[in-house]
């Protein structure tokens, strides 16, 4: 058997381990291995959107650390090719129209703009200010798209593994195979850094695959249904009150039961939480919201038609903890709607979440996990965007604003059954593939066959002075110093 892998995140030490661990674990059936390596061609990338000389060489040197452990050397492909300039994108245009910008079969405007909202951490980025990494983004991913193409039909692997599938250079390639018909394996991070998790011909951000790979996990697991319950319980009781090896934690600095000053139990609170939109804001058509087009335009809708309901309602905003560091017109937008019955609780307040959730009457969410959490708890959940459990039966679906409207306003709205909320939390706390090789020390760091990787994230004088910090006992550093001084 053949395969080829793109590991494109190497500063990143838990995917260059996880592609490490792939490809010998394939050495080890006895199959052929080739990579696709960039040394700095690309220049502009996820993890180097300033084109960063020194951090190509970085990446260069870890990528051939890592690659030197395998247990055998492997062919790596060189990504090179005529640089061209598409003329796709133009001055004037608005991030949708950008996002529409395709590369025969390869949608170049949203890869390029998954890859800049999420680095930048903005998914309402503008373009004109942004119009020169754009368009490299967009030329070099198209030219590598056709780059692809031309190598798979040489190489004709069986299988090639991708990172993720959602960014730009990756997702070059997992159309590539898309348009020849490869086999192609996603491979990403699973809850528990212990492990990883792969996908097949499908990208990670897949609701419907999801949906299949949740049941087809609970329904083949060999465990009984009672730990099968457990599991899938287990994810919600660490989710609110935290795991040693969870990926997501955001309720630290937050208080135990800390409601906001003006909260009245008498009334019917309703608590909106808010997501980190630029991590879902340029993924692909299944993520589109189709009640309103995004979290702001929601959110103020919602709050002009509270001024005409029932003074008895209030909405409290909970602003997500992971936002405090993106758009801040975004959060300016959003605390202007603070008004009589609308209460914004930013990111960094320690309102406790929680409390929050199991004190209210109603949940408002724009497709957070927190939609599906407060189910589990009890509480009656309306969904107004797109999430991998919009379809699971867990979340009121309102089609329109009016009927939005309606189930704020319902008395009696129940909380529905919370049966596949235990499916889809046993996915996330079973789901993946436990490291053989590759010994994580946390989400971003490790060692492969015992050499840590991270290390050579610095470089060579960097890491020779850490190395001496770590043998000369502290106290002879200091005495060192204070002779130095003096």
């Amino acid at each position: 058997m053949k395969i080829a892998i793109f590991i494109s995140e190497i500063m990143w030490t838990t995917h260059l381990g996880t592609g490490l661990e792939i490809i010998q674990k394939h050495l080890d059936a006895g199959d052929e291995a080739v990579s696709f390596v960039c040394n700095s061609f690309l220049g502009n990338c996820d993890q180097n959107l300033e084109g960063s000389k020194e951090i190509c060489d970085l990446c260069i040197n870890k990528r051939k650390k890592g690659f030197s452990l395998l247990s055998k050397n492997i062919r790596n492909i060189e990504i090179n090719f005529v640089d061209k300039n598409y003329n796709y994108l133009k001055q004037e245009m608005a991030l949708p129209a950008l996002m529409k910008i395709k590369h025969k079969g390869f949608d170049a405007g949203i890869a390029a703009a998954s890859s800049l909202i999420s680095r930048k951490r903005d998914a309402y980025l503008s373009v004109s200010e942004n119009f020169e990494l754009f368009n490299k983004l967009i030329n070099k991913s198209s030219g590598l798209y056709d780059f692809f193409i031309d190598k798979l039909q040489q190489e004709k692997p069986e299988t090639v593994y991708v990172f993720n599938g959602r960014l730009v250079y990756d997702r070059a390639l997992l159309r590539a195979c898309e348009y020849l018909k490869i086999k192609y394996v996603i491979f990403d991070g699973a809850a528990d850094f212990d492990k990883y998790t792969l996908i097949e011909n499908a990208m990670i951000h897949d609701i419907v695959d999801f949906q299949k790979r949740a049941n087809n996990l609970w329904e083949k697991s060999k465990r009984s249904e009672m730990d099968k319950e457990k599991m899938g319980e287990k994810f919600y009781l660490e989710r609110r009150y935290g795991a040693s090896k969870s990926r997501h934690f955001f309720v630290e600095g937050q208080q135990d039961n800390l409601l906001p000053e003006q909260w009245d139990d008498s009334l019917n609170n309703i608590v909106c939480f808010l997501s980190s939109e630029d991590e879902f804001a340029a993924i692909g058509d299944q993520w589109v919201m189709d009640v309103y087009k995004n979290q702001l335009d929601g959110l103020t809708k919602i709050s002009d038609s509270l001024k005409e309901m029932p003074g008895s309602t209030r909405l409290y905003v909970r602003v997500h903890p992971n936002t405090l560091n993106t758009n801040p017109g975004f959060l300016k937008a959003v605390d202007a709607l603070q008004s009589q019955n609308v209460f914004i609780i930013p990111p960094a307040s320690p309102v406790s979440t929680y409390t929050l959730m199991i004190k209210c009457n109603k949940v408002i969410t724009f497709g957070s996990t927190t939609g599906i959490e407060a189910t589990f708890w009890g509480k009656p959940s309306i969904n107004l965007g797109k999430c991998f459990y919009m379809d699971m039966g867990v979340a009121y679906n309102p089609k329109n604003h009016q009927e939005v409207l309606e189930l704020i306003q319902k008395k009696d709205l129940t909380a529905l059954p919370k049966n596949n909320t235990i499916k889809y939390g046993y996915y996330f706390m079973d789901d993946g593939i436990e490291f053989k090789y590759y010994k994580p020390a946390d989400d971003r760091t490790g060692s492969f066959k015992k050499t840590d990787l991270h290390k050579y994230n610095l470089p060579l004088n960097k890491r020779i002075r850490e190395n001496i910090k770590a043998a000369i006992p502290g106290t002879v550093i200091n005495i060192y110093r204070s002779i130095r001084y003096n």
